[in-house]
């Protein structure tokens, strides 16, 4: 069974994860507001107060961050997702960013060992919330059918558009 991390819990992130949670997913939580992995705790989630904590936790990590230099310093930082660990991850990003991002994240996931699935979301924090969300999913098929039961989950309408980017 793939152990599943979350991060980022804002308007979209917090919807996606109770959408997991409520389909039975043991669920690793990570955002900057401890106030946001308590809530989550509530909700059943195991909340974690570092990224290193998250990332040796989780195969598949899902991240929904607010804008491209976050979501470049958690995947790509030197105190990113893949500083923490040399195991094989599944890395998809959610968040709202441009190809150039998308691409540099691949990059550098793809040189570590690990798998980068880009998977813009529409819908909104509606679509969030009841798990209504459309996802576009960018990268490998294998890591893409991995992911799948997970994107169903927060998703009604979910796309393999080929190739990262």
């Amino acid at each position: 069974m793939n152990r599943i991390g979350f991060i980022g819990l804002g308007n979209m992130g917090q919807g996606m994860a109770t959408n997991l949670l409520d389909n039975g997913v043991k669920l690793t939580v990570f955002t900057r507001s401890k106030d946001k992995i308590s809530s989550m705790e509530q909700k059943g989630a195991n909340g974690a107060y570092t990224l290193e904590e998250l990332t040796n936790n989780s195969d598949i990590i899902f991240t929904c961050l607010p804008d491209t230099k976050t979501s470049l310093e958690i995947i790509t930082g030197k105190e990113g997702i893949l500083s923490y660990s040399d195991d094989k991850k599944i890395i998809v990003d959610h968040s709202t960013v441009d190809l150039s991002t998308s691409k540099k994240c691949f990059e550098f996931v793809t040189s570590k060992g690990s798998d980068f699935l880009d998977a813009p979301i529409s819908g909104g924090p509606t679509g969030a919330n009841d798990g209504s969300l459309s996802i576009m999913v960018g990268g490998d098929e294998k890591s893409y059918k991995s992911a799948l039961k997970y994107f169903k989950m927060m998703g009604t309408t979910v796309k393999h558009m080929g190739e990262s980017g």
